[in-house]
């Protein structure tokens, strides 16, 4: 979906608009092989050794089987819900604004204006940090609120443009108003 030029106001320009990274199905593809490699084990196991195996140990076996199963499942179901919330949010930054936007059937987001925002706060993980993405968090000073950018590209980079777009919108002070 492309992005909405009729949210912007007069003067305002697009600086970075983006979607998370593709990178976010990386958890649910690595909890995917992890609990297929632990289902085939326990599976194996069972298999091969059941009629050796007591009561207690086939119940064990069973039981860890099931358990693994279901969270095979809902990491599954995660491969499916990812990539609807990649394509549904939107991260825009503007000369003025920082917004976030859920786009599916209805419409949610918000915002926070560029001179309100007091700290900008990014975390990587050593993978991210490989990949190049990571997650913002933009904290506003008039009603406390906040946007969070999760798994976006160079989190970085846009933090130092929001600087610079700070810097470029608070006022200076005249050097003969500071003399005197």
């Amino acid at each position: 979906m492309p992005f909405p030029e009729n949210i912007l106001a007069p003067r305002e320009e697009v600086r970075f608009y983006f979607r998370p990274h593709w990178l976010a199905l990386l958890g649910a593809c690595t909890r995917i092989a992890i609990y297929l490699a632990i289902f085939a084990v326990l599976g194996s196991v069972y298999i091969n050794g059941e009629s050796q195996m007591s009561d207690v140990v086939r119940l064990l076996l069973i039981s860890g089987i099931v358990v693994d199963g279901v969270l095979l499942i809902r990491s599954a179901f995660q491969l499916f819900v990812i990539p609807v919330r990649i394509l549904a949010t939107r991260y825009i930054v503007t000369t003025d604004r920082v917004i976030f936007q859920w786009v599916v059937l209805s419409r949610s987001g918000s915002e926070v204006p560029v001179m309100q925002i007091t700290a900008v706060e990014y975390h990587q993980s050593p993978i991210a940090r490989l990949f190049r993405y990571g997650d913002l968090r933009f904290k506003s000073s008039a009603s406390g609120s906040e946007v969070r950018f999760h798994f976006i590209r160079n989190p970085r980079q846009v933090r130092s443009e929001i600087y610079r777009l700070i810097e470029a919108r608070s006022p200076k002070l005249d050097t003969t108003e500071q003399q005197t």
